[in-house]
């Protein structure tokens, strides 16, 4: 029961995030997110407060009216005793979000201008909303069902990659100039997946990272950068973590040798050290190969040592038979 609700609170901190992931004045990412909480039973209320709380500091009242509206619209829909009593079809949690943020932005064209630019504009919110919604919901059931030696799907691998990249994208700028929190959490995020799931989630997730901090100003060649620090890296894993923080460092000195444009600043230096550090210092409960779990690595081991064993048995009698044959 303790780690359910600790499960939860890390969802609703995540959604703060997410919610103030704002583009083009518009933030329909938020509203997904608020679907996939609500689907995933995760407490409306508390979901709804934590999604105010990041459309709040990202966006003025004036624009985050309508987002607010919509998630108070789809709690009232959903507290309606003749719906609360029913069990509502998945497709339908979807649409009742998706279709109140569209009625609410439909009544933008009140204040002037093209009808045509307000509708198309609509359009894209709700369909973003509905996408988002679907790929968030993966993501946060991994959170909440995740146990040691889980392994992800696809689904979820994508999912999660794609959380990170927006907490990244939405995290706000600090004013720090010695410090650098969002380098620091990137590089530490790649090198965990990396080591725990392998290279799959290594790979997208750093190329994933790599496209957040290219649309928060920094250089396109971040993608290339951290996807080979999510892949190389991956290869050593069954070493250790020690040599795989050794080829991580590494690969981030090559790079920035065969491209200049992948150098490292001082400050990339020194967040990538500091989440090297972290990696290594942390309890071997949360750092941990989810292939290697519950003796995984040794039993492929014993497998492979009874197949010599049954092939050894069996080349015996072969050649017995063949020798009786002769």
């Amino acid at each position: 029961m303790k780690d359910s609700k600790k499960r939860t609170l890390l969802i609703h901190v995540i959604g703060m995030f997410v919610a103030r992931a704002a583009f083009y004045n518009m933030n329909p990412l938020a509203i997904g997110y608020f679907t996939a909480a609500l689907i995933a039973n995760t407490g409306g209320k508390m979901a709804f407060l934590a999604i105010t709380i990041g459309i709040m500091t990202a966006m003025p009242i004036t624009r985050a009216l309508k987002y607010l509206l919509t998630m108070i619209t789809t709690l009232v829909i959903l507290e309606i005793p003749m719906i609360k009593k029913r069990k509502i079809p998945q497709i339908v949690m979807y649409a009742i979000p998706s279709a109140a943020l569209g009625l609410y932005s439909l009544m933008e064209i009140t204040a002037g201008g093209p009808v045509s630019h307000y509708f198309l504009l609509t359009i894209l919110e709700m369909v973003i909303a509905v996408v988002s919604a679907g790929l968030f919901q993966y993501g946060i059931e991994f959170i909440m069902q995740s146990s040691k030696g889980y392994k992800m799907n696809n689904e979820q691998m994508i999912s999660m990659a794609v959380l990170v990249a927006v907490m990244i994208y939405a995290f706000p700028e600090l004013p720090v100039n010695y410090v650098a929190p969002v380098e620091t959490f990137v590089y530490f995020i790649v090198l965990f997946f990396t080591y725990k799931y392998g290279v799959g989630q290594g790979a997208i997730t750093g190329a994933v990272c790599g496209l957040a901090l290219s649309l928060r100003g920094g250089p396109v060649s971040d993608i290339g950068l951290f996807t080979m620090m999510g892949i190389l890296p991956a290869v050593f894993r069954e070493m250790g973590r020690f040599p795989v923080a050794a080829v991580y460092l590494a690969t981030a000195a090559i790079m920035g040798l065969i491209n200049p444009a992948m150098e490292l600043s001082i400050n990339e230096i020194g967040a990538l050290s500091s989440a090297v550090v972290v990696f290594l210092l942390l309890p071997r409960n949360l750092i941990y190969r989810v292939d290697a779990v519950d003796g995984i690595g040794k039993q492929e081991i014993l497998a492979a040592d009874n197949l010599k064993k049954i092939a050894k048995t069996r080349m015996k009698v072969f050649s017995d038979s063949f020798l009786k044959l002769s």
